[in-house]
């Protein structure tokens, strides 16, 4: 099936031109080149390193990171929608997440949570998204009921150009399962503001040192980053100090 000729295309006629010729190119100054910006540095570094773009589809994102001396690989269910960029010498897959295999040393997890149907989709994913890198940097849109520029451009994709997803995460849930995912990683955490509202975005690092039963997140950094021992009389019970965010039930919109 020819890329022009899917269902989502089929169904916005005249939209289609002009999505792609007024709105596209007035939004990627006021949010896609935000995120692309804060994409490449949380990216880092990559020359030499092997990438996976785990939900790729026509971003260049993965063109600029092939031109910085990574060694790329475009993955997506939805092989058509690479064809824009399968011109440039990348490896390109066409595999559902849950079925990719690899060492990687950077993967990038984009745009894709609010296209599962429930938490335990997500948490499936996260657990794919360990085993796949050394380094993990996923970014999701914030949930858009929360806003009321994003409640407009949420509506505009999903009336308007058909978007499929619509299962949003707040922030806090955000952090929460991504925090549950990845334990034992040094984990940091932003929200950047676009014209199309909010997006979360998520770094996690290597492992950091495993933490026993009588060590507490504050003596895990006493003794990585410091280089000190905390005493017996110093510790504090883990319970006593770590406070569980609260989950809310996000509804299907």
């Amino acid at each position: 099936m020819k890329y022009e000729d899917n269902e989502i295309y089929k169904t916005i006629g005249n939209w289609r031109k002009f999505h792609k010729f007024i709105v596209k190119p007035f939004s990627y100054f006021f949010s896609s080149l935000i995120l692309r910006r804060s994409l490449l540095k949380a990216i880092g570094e990559v020359k030499g390193k092997k990438v996976i773009d785990v939900s790729c589809g026509d971003d260049k994102l993965a063109v600029k990171l092939m031109r910085e001396g990574a060694k790329v690989t475009c993955n997506d269910l939805c092989i058509e929608s690479m064809k824009p960029i399968m011109k440039y010498k990348m490896k390109f897959t066409n595999k559902n997440l849950l079925d990719l295999t690899g060492d990687y040393d950077v993967v990038v997890f984009k745009n894709t949570f609010h296209h599962l149907k429930n938490i335990t989709q997500i948490r499936n994913c996260l657990k794919v998204l360990k085993r796949l890198g050394k380094k993990v940097v996923i970014m999701d849109i914030d949930d858009p009921r929360k806003f009321w520029l994003a409640k407009i451009w949420n509506t505009y994709y999903r009336k308007v150009l058909k978007d499929q997803g619509n299962f949003f995460i707040g922030y806090d849930n955000f952090k929460f399962h991504v925090m549950d995912g990845f334990k034992k990683n040094k984990i940091s955490f932003k929200r950047i503001l676009t014209i199309k509202g909010f997006y979360m975005l998520a770094v996690i690092e290597e492992n950091m040192k495993e933490v026993s039963k009588d060590e507490t997140p504050m003596e895990v950094m006493a003794s990585q980053y410091l280089g000190l021992e905390a005493t017996e009389e110093q510790m504090i019970r883990r319970e006593a100090i770590t406070v569980k965010p609260e989950v809310k039930k996000d509804k299907l919109i």
